[in-house]
């Protein structure tokens, strides 16, 4: 059964130096964000906190990305630029900052259909501990539509081990597609390269075969001069 706990969000208790959403269960596609931002105030209103490049800022951060997307896509306000998870059971993306701070609100836009996450989990890391998560379900995955999640209406769980199951199923199945797609290309670049050697054989066979010709020939032309 999950462990929940129902004490209220209360902020200066909630300090972390790393936030994050991830997929609660994952996708068998990528992961596709267009926007995400996070807040200090409860209901998203002011200022999302914002990242750059300085040392002592928020730095967007993600788990492995696909290619041509950075998690700074995600975070630049814009509706043109975006970040992609690779296709792994892990994806997330969040931000980080040297010292410690809270996050009450969250706003997420992301690319709807197979590329949506219909559920989440906010996440927040201890130092030197797991991570505390609260649950997001029914997000929304409309075209253009922003999921709006006030962490302070939910309340604070561990990942259930149904979830933990589901992860490792995935991940299983994933590392075994994998693993499958491997052996058909190595034994698709097997069947290649003996093609080649094969090929390369006959061609010698014809050269060899050409040479005796040659050489029959010639034989024959010095036989009859003489």
């Amino acid at each position: 059964q999950r462990q929940e706990h129902t004490e209220c969000f209360v902020p200066d208790q909630r300090l972390a130096k790393q936030w994050r959403l991830r997929v609660a269960k994952p996708l068998y596609n990528s992961w596709s964000v267009r926007n995400v931002r996070f807040f200090e105030s409860p209901d998203c209103s002011g200022a999302p906190l914002e990242a750059d490049n300085r040392v002592d800022a928020f730095h967007p951060v993600a788990s492995c990305r696909g290619e041509g997307t950075t998690p700074w896509g995600a975070v630049d306000e814009g509706y043109e630029t975006r970040w992609e998870s690779s296709q792994t059971a892990d994806q997330w993306i969040g931000l980080y900052r040297r010292a410690p701070f809270a996050v009450r609100c969250v706003e997420l836009l992301q690319d709807p259909f197979q590329h949506a996450a219909q559920a989440l989990y906010l996440q927040r890391f201890h130092k030197g501990a797991a991570w505390t998560s609260w649950r997001w379900d029914d997000v929304s995955h409309a075209p253009l539509n922003r999921s709006r999640l006030a962490v302070g209406k939910l309340p604070e769980l561990v990942r259930s081990a149904e979830d933990q199951i589901f992860f490792t199923e995935i991940r299983d199945k994933m590392a075994a597609e994998q693993l499958a797609r491997a052996e058909a290309e190595k034994e698709e670049r097997r069947k290649r390269d003996a093609a080649e050697r094969e090929e390369w054989a006959r061609q010698d066979r014809e050269r060899e075969q050409k040479l005796e010709r040659q050489r029959k020939r010639k034989k024959k032309e010095k036989k009859a001069e003489s």
